[in-house]
């Protein structure tokens, strides 16, 4: 996912570079973020984009990669059953 992501990135011709996406990996393992589309706009914006002047085409690329992405508003639906868990 997060391949296909970079790459949208790349075509809108924001610099970016693989050691931005194992920073942002490496904050993803370490739980900074979870579940949250704001959120991982953010932390990914911080781990990308080292200039201001750039803002503007991470959005574009942002919203072009994560149009098709549903908004999961009740999350208590996929719950592990705790049988699962035993």
């Amino acid at each position: 996912m997060l391949i296909n992501f970079f790459m949208t990135l790349k075509q809108e011709r924001l610099p970016v570079s693989f050691t931005e996406l194992f920073t942002l990996l490496e904050c993803l393992k370490q739980n900074v973020i979870f579940g949250n589309v704001d959120d991982f706009y953010y932390l990914s914006r911080m781990c990308f984009i080292k200039d201001e002047k750039n803002f503007d085409k991470f959005d574009v690329a942002f919203a072009k990669y994560f149009e098709k992405i549903e908004v999961l508003d009740d999350l208590s639906l996929y719950e592990i059953p705790d049988e699962w868990l035993s």
